[in-house]
């Protein structure tokens, strides 16, 4: 649990970072119609309000659903367990985004348009689960060194 939930937050952060990045590159062009130009902290604070909750309350359930299928898929070789991970991961993410972006819009359902932001939710639910692997990594080798 707390691993996941480690994951989560660094995930948020990540995600978070990259879109503010984004946006306020596309706001330092000059525009006469905005009438505010956000500051790249108030983008990050932004968009780490909305994105953590997402990591936390759909993410992580969603993590634990996919070990328990890919573990039911589960084959003798690694490669397409990994192959698993990524179909269900991005499966999962972009359902996901589209549920979030539902409850947000107060139950009003997307429209086609508004289905491009599926790729948001498979990009950060991919990002999700490689940090997942790499902090994996890490924590087993900390493990093996320490037993040494």
């Amino acid at each position: 649990m707390l691993f996941k939930l480690v994951t989560a937050i660094l995930s948020s952060v990540v995600v978070s970072l990259f879109w503010a990045i984004g946006s306020y590159l596309n706001h330092l062009q000059p525009d006469p119609s905005r009438s505010y130009d956000p500051t790249f902290s108030s983008l990050f604070g932004f968009f780490m309000f909305y994105m953590t909750p997402g990591f936390l309350f759909f993410g992580i359930p969603s993590s634990w659903l996919i070990d328990m299928l890919v573990h039911k898929f589960s084959m003798p070789d690694k490669l397409p367990d990994y192959l698993l991970y990524v179909f269900f991961y991005a499966a999962f993410g972009a359902v996901t985004i589209i549920l979030y972006f539902f409850i947000l819009a107060k139950g009003k359902l997307p429209s086609y348009e508004d289905l491009e932001i599926a790729q948001v939710g498979i990009i950060a639910a991919l990002l999700y689960y490689h940090i997942l692997l790499g902090l994996q990594a890490w924590r087993n080798r900390w493990a093996l060194r320490r037993r040494q």
